[in-house]
Formats: structure tokens, sequence, C-alpha cells
């Protein structure tokens, strides 16, 4: 059975903060395409083709909803009828789409039903465990416990010596490789983990 023994937490808290802010943005280009009320937007492709292409996609999809124009018993291409069309501005939606360009590293992680935009949790959960490390065995179970140890035995010697007016531990080779030095304070190395545990 896994047991987490080390998370990079500001990893995760900045990654979830990534996706929280591609959401609210790809929301607001939702709400002012929805505005325009062109056509329907059904899917997470039909998102990251508007982000992508922009009014090339806006012009194409109305072309296709088109119903065929006819002028007497003639036909009008349809790149001619839509040019004949009294289209809405395109500038907000634009604007929008270009505050959007992350979400096609990051689309995998929403679900759109046509609706709503949602984050779908199961993947979020996926890759935020890239962010942890787990021990499989009771022999890493261990050092994961004594090296956590450590970490506050060695903290509490920094303290000490800079009571004491002593010189204090700084990064160096020795203390580096498993231990991190930061204002003063002994901190877990994430490259300790890395080396020695399974990060999925």
């Amino acid at each position: 059975m896994k047991k987490i023994v080390y998370q990079n937490q500001s990893g995760i808290d900045s990654f979830l903060k990534k996706v929280n802010d591609i959401k609210a943005s790809v929301t607001m280009l939702l709400d002012e395409f929805n505005k325009l009320d062109l056509f329907k937007l059904t899917s997470i492709d039909d998102l990251s083709h508007l982000i992508s292409k922009k009014e090339s996609f806006l012009m194409e999809r109305i072309e296709e909803e088109l119903p065929i124009q006819k002028l007497g018993n003639f036909r009008i291409n349809k790149k001619e009828a839509v040019a004949l069309l009294d289209l809405p501005s395109f500038t907000v939606v634009i604007d929008c789409c270009n505050n959007c360009k992350e979400f096609s590293s990051y689309s995998r992680l929403f679900n759109y039903d046509g609706l709503k935009l949602e984050v779908d949790e199961i993947r979020l959960q996926l890759h935020s465990d890239a962010y942890r490390f787990y021990a499989t065995t009771k022999d890493q179970e261990n050092l994961a416990a004594a090296h956590e140890a450590a970490v506050k035995a060695l903290d509490q010697l920094q303290k000490a010596l800079i009571a004491s007016g002593a010189p204090t531990m700084s990064n160096n080779i020795s203390i580096g490789t498993y231990f991190a030095v930061s204002d003063n304070t002994i901190k877990e190395m994430e490259g300790f983990y890395i080396s020695n545990f399974s990060a999925t």
C-alpha cells in the first residue's frame, strides 16, 4: 500500500491556482461568446478551436450553420451570403480568446457539455499526484521518517547556533544533498525524494 511521505505543497497550490485562473478566463469567454447568439459550442474541441483560430473559426462555423440561400431560382454561395450578414463585433470575444492561450495545455483537465465548463476532478487529482512522493515498502517508510526526524533535529541545531551566535549552517554539498537551508531554517529537499521514492 502506498503512503505519501512528501508533497510539494507550493507546487500543488500553484498548479491548482493555474487551473482555476484558466477556468475563470474561459468561463468569461463563454459568457461573451453566448452574448453574440451565433451558434452553440458543444465540446472542449469547439472551445479549443475558438481559442486558437478566433475569427476564422467563427466565420467557418457561421458559414456551416447558415441555411442554403436563394435569390429567385439561384443559390447564393455561402461565403458570399455570410459576407452580406450584419454580424456583431467579435472584438471582445477575440480579446477573451487571447487571455485563454494556456487552455490548450490544460484542456484535458476540463469537461464541457455545451452549458457549463467544469474541472475533471479525477484528472486533476492525477496531475496533483505528480507533486507527491510515496513509500511502497516499510523500509522506505522508515527512511522517510528518519529523514523527517533529521530535518527537525537539524532545524533545532540551527536555532541553537543562531541563539549562541555561532556560525550557522548554509547550503553546501554536505547539507544540500538531503536538506535545504532557507532563511536559516532547515527544510526537506525534494531531490532526496526524487532519488529514493516513487512519484506515482
